[in-house]
């Protein structure tokens, strides 16, 4: 491992905690974590946004997840308005990635930002807002709204990818177990940092859903919040891991089978998770690769579980996909002799 510190610059003019000794003191501190693996192409721009905060953090922690590229060399170049700290490690993922930034963190509370992701200037500033005025006690998490951008900065909503649920405040768990409706990506969450000494960090195990793990382990534990405003710039490009389609199938189904282990037989299975892998499978019709997929990544007992709930809820649902089977298989027919 590899650690670069830089030197902030608080001379610039930026306004906030950092000006005055007192004001350390007496206001809540945020550390920010970027998790970066290749990202020469954004990473100055998601360091910008950071140092452009009305509510500047304490300091940066720069993950390098193995980069071959000019990802380490452009952050050593650059002179920073706020300290920050370069770690080296090698491939390891995102979720090791956030891991090892988290532990460099002292804040009261933390913020991430993917690489390739950019906030607005008053991010920081209205979600710690939202910690001082909630009216939940046991406040661990707030979330905001997002837009969408393309690989050239530009408004891009046609890629969006999830509507938050803006009702989801307080004690969630329940209601965020169906789907992942607070937020994109961990780019629009604040997190108080003593929340991760109770639940744990991101599980590396998974490769998908990382986020929503991490957001339901929280909820069972602490309450959530929501800043009513669109605080930051989700990135969809060419490279975004969304792209490919069999990996975050099976990453999605690492998670699922995670949560069927933890979550007691008494606690209802959601019936969006069958509806969400069925329809995946009957999507990839004629090719067998997605259920080829579901029986390697499900355990038995996971699968088993499932299927209760198949039988015991999406009957009916089931046996209109079937029917609606030479409609699919004609579609996806279309589709690869246009590609």
């Amino acid at each position: 491992m590899t650690v670069f510190h830089g030197t902030g610059d608080v001379a610039n003019g930026i306004p906030g905690r950092m000006a005055t000794k007192n004001s350390t003191q007496t206001q809540p501190t945020i550390d920010v974590v970027i998790p970066v693996y290749n990202g020469q192409d954004y990473i100055i721009q998601a360091i910008t946004s950071v140092e452009q905060q009305s509510y500047p953090p304490e300091k940066i922690v720069m993950v390098d997840d193995g980069s071959t590229d000019r990802t380490a060399q452009l952050v050593r170049s650059h002179t920073s308005s706020i300290p920050l700290t370069l770690v080296q490690q090698a491939r390891g993922g995102p979720n090791a990635a956030r891991n090892r930034g988290i532990r460099q963190c002292a804040s009261d509370y933390v913020a991430f930002l993917d690489a390739d992701d950019a906030w607005y200037g008053n991010k920081l500033a209205e979600q710690i807002t939202t910690f001082q005025t909630s009216e939940f006690p046991n406040l661990g998490v707030v979330y905001c709204q997002y837009d969408i951008m393309n690989d050239r900065g530009m408004s891009a909503m046609e890629h969006f990818v999830l509507r938050i649920n803006t009702k989801l405040r307080g004690s969630i768990f329940e209601t965020l177990l169906v789907a992942n409706t607070i937020a994109s990506s961990a780019s629009g969450v604040l997190v108080k940092r003593s929340c991760f000494e109770r639940v744990g960090l991101f599980d590396e195990n998974l490769t998908t859903a990382e986020d929503w793990d991490m957001w339901l382990r929280l909820a069972q534990v602490y309450a959530f919040d929501y800043t009513d405003k669109t605080l930051v710039r989700i990135r969809r490009h060419g490279n975004s891991a969304q792209n490919d389609e069999l990996r975050v199938f099976s990453g999605d189904l690492a998670f699922y089978n995670k949560w069927l282990r933890i979550l007691p037989e008494t606690t209802s299975i959601p019936r969006e998770w069958v509806r969400n892998i069925v329809d995946r499978i009957f999507a990839r019709l004629p090719k067998l690769d997605f259920l080829a997929v579901l029986r390697q990544r499900l355990s038995p007992p996971a699968q088993q579980r499932l299927r209760r709930v198949a039988w015991r809820r999406l009957k009916l649902y089931v046996c209109v996909k079937v029917a609606l089977l030479p409609v699919i298989l004609l579609r996806n027919a279309i589709k690869s002799a246009f590609r």
